[in-house]
């Protein structure tokens, strides 16, 4: 086949796939705003501690999983939250919110490891399948940056992020440079949020669009 043939047929599959994946993303684009919709309208209503942080973590990160899993569709990898289990296979690392792996499981518990409707489905992933993990967090100070958590972790993986439901309005920045600082790769929140006045907040858009095109990119 000529170069020049070759060339235009690669550009066209590039082009076909570059459409795919602006679709995709569109669509993915709706997730973010439904969930930012849902997450708001409960945070106004919310009287304070009157749920749980790990709870109201572990809603975000599971709706989040939901969405990347769309987005990894038709790629290797896949995504789930658990332990990662070191080479030796002696020891594994804190609970990871979200865990992007190449779709090997170490092992599954479900809490009781039976047949049926399993109440929870927590996996042990090997390090060496690990292609990122995403630690979330509800509502996200500067005092939050949880470095003790990224310490025990990059043991085991050197792709660390930090996706939060929301920050104080106008501490983002401050946030994220703290949290680059402390050696996530990125940081990324949902919308910014003024607890004196619930019903204000403030989509943080790019940064929904920057998380999908690093999960498009994650190996």
């Amino acid at each position: 086949m000529p170069k020049n043939k070759k060339k235009k047929k690669v550009a066209k599959k590039v082009t076909v796939q570059s459409q795919a994946d602006s679709v995709i993303d569109t669509m993915i684009s709706e997730d973010f705003v439904e969930l930012y919709n849902v997450l708001h309208e409960f945070r106004k209503k919310l009287v304070w501690n009157s749920m749980l942080g790990f709870v109201r973590g572990l809603r975000f990160s599971a709706r989040l999983i939901y969405i990347i899993r769309k987005r990894l569709k038709g790629k290797p990898l896949t995504v789930d939250w658990g332990h990662i289990v070191d080479k030796a296979e002696k020891k594994f690392s804190r609970e990871c919110d979200i865990i992007i792996y190449n779709g090997k499981i170490a092992q599954s518990w479900n809490g009781h490891n039976g047949e049926g409707s399993p109440v929870m489905s927590f996996k042990f992933i090997a390090s060496k399948d690990v292609a990122a993990v995403i630690s979330c967090k509800s509502m996200i100070r500067g005092s939050d940056i949880d470095k003790e958590f990224l310490d025990d972790v990059k043991e085991y993986s050197r792709n660390i992020y930090l996706f939060a439901e929301c920050c104080p309005k106008g501490k983002f920045e401050a946030i994220r440079t703290k949290a680059i600082e402390a050696g996530y790769k990125k940081f990324w929140c949902l919308y910014e949020w003024d607890p004196k006045k619930p019903e204000y907040a403030e989509r943080r858009e790019p940064d929904w669009r920057d998380f999908t095109s690093s999960v498009a990119k994650f190996r």
